[in-house]
């Protein structure tokens, strides 16, 4: 049976939630996660919608998820719409570590999958193939190694910066 697909104020409350669940060490340096009403579309490539955004500003380093853009994508179950949110959010936070790392390579995978979106004609693909639970647990673990070496990165920074 389908999850209906949440109110703004639900989905707020539910990012909330997985933010709550989120190490307050991997939060650090973050001036906030804020759910946003509206949808968000690409400046380049108005076929695209973000879901997402981190952003490093003078005021400081946020994230914030579009509600309108999830609308916008047409999911018709609650849980597919929850778990896009909690892929979001983790991507999102894993843009603000590689960033306070140095590491450009989130950033680099966005920009060459937009590119192959645009190079598309900017059409989404119908019946993605399922992935295999071995490419799950290998993108899964890739994921985590990256995390790892993320923070491995940021504690030889604090070591160095403690020594000078």
């Amino acid at each position: 049976m389908r999850q209906p697909i949440p109110s703004f104020e639900e989905f707020s409350r539910l990012l909330e939630a997985m933010v709550a669940q989120v190490p307050p060490e991997f939060l650090r340096g973050l001036g906030g996660i804020y759910a946003v009403p509206e949808e968000r579309r690409d400046g380049n490539s108005k076929d695209v919608y973000l879901l997402g955004e981190y952003h490093q500003r003078q005021d400081g380093k946020f994230v914030f998820l579009y509600y309108g853009s999830f609308l916008a994508m047409g999911w018709r179950d609650g849980r597919k719409f929850e778990r896009e949110l909690r892929d979001t959010l983790l991507h999102e936070l894993r843009h603000h570590w590689e960033e306070a790392a140095g590491l450009p390579d989130l950033r680099r995978e966005d920009a060459e999958r937009l590119d192959g979106f645009r190079r598309r004609g900017g059409t989404r693909r119908r019946g993605r193939e399922r992935r295999s639970s071995a490419a799950e647990v290998g993108r899964a673990l890739a994921f985590v190694l990256g995390v790892i070496a993320t923070m491995l990165a940021i504690a030889f920074a604090l070591e160095l910066l403690g020594r000078l």
